[in-house]
């Protein structure tokens, strides 16, 4: 049986007020459940949040659009 909080703030409340205190423009995090409880939080809590993303989706935003057609495409820092 999961126990919520009895006193004080919602710690999903508390944790997504200390990434918008941070400046961040994106917020990341690889869990579900915590990705879950930061969108419930961060909805409430600001006007314009910050854009809440997977891990995978940044990572993904930072390949190329189109495959290497070779081995030797592929950038030195990405070996």
């Amino acid at each position: 049986m999961f126990l919520g909080e009895e006193k004080g703030k919602r710690i999903n409340v508390e944790r997504a007020q200390e990434l918008v205190a941070t400046g961040a423009p994106t917020i990341g995090t690889a869990c579900p459940f915590c990705q879950s409880m930061f969108r419930d939080a961060l909805g409430a809590l600001a006007e314009a949040p910050p854009k809440l993303l997977d891990i995978a989706q940044i990572v993904a935003a930072g390949l190329p659009e189109e495959p290497p057609k070779t081995h030797r495409d592929i950038p030195r820092a990405m070996v």
